[in-house]
């Protein structure tokens, strides 16, 4: 029987997670998240986005944050059919400049889905 606790028992010492960093840019409109460089992405809202693009996606699962900093604009992104997000309707990223919204993407497919939630709208 596999572990659930990923290899730990409970009440045993586990390592830090510890996550990767990354800024992409959204070029003619195109988000490209490379799961590769990182699971954390911090995007600076320039553009309407439509199309997200994932690379590098590993075979099974993965989970990522992305963190969108509103420039005084407030910009559409256009999610690919396979992002389902939670609720049916994927939440507006905010449009005050320096202000800063996050959600997260998972997936336990190799990225054949992905489910978006909302985890932090319109913060500074």
């Amino acid at each position: 029987m596999q572990n659930p606790f990923n290899g730990y028992s409970p009440g045993e010492a586990q390592l830090p997670l510890t996550e990767t960093k990354t800024a992409p840019s959204i070029a003619s409109g195109v988000l490209t998240l490379d799961c590769a460089l990182g699971n954390v992405f911090v995007v600076a809202l320039t553009e309407t986005i439509t199309s997200v693009v994932f690379n590098n996606v590993p075979s099974d699962a993965y989970a990522m944050t992305v963190y969108f900093i509103g420039n005084g604009t407030l910009y559409a992104i256009t999610w690919p059919a396979s992002v389902i997000p939670d609720g049916g309707t994927a939440p507006d990223m905010p449009s005050t400049n320096g202000t800063k919204g996050r959600v997260t993407i998972d997936t336990y497919d190799g990225g054949i889905e992905w489910q978006l939630k909302g985890a932090g709208l319109d913060f500074s």
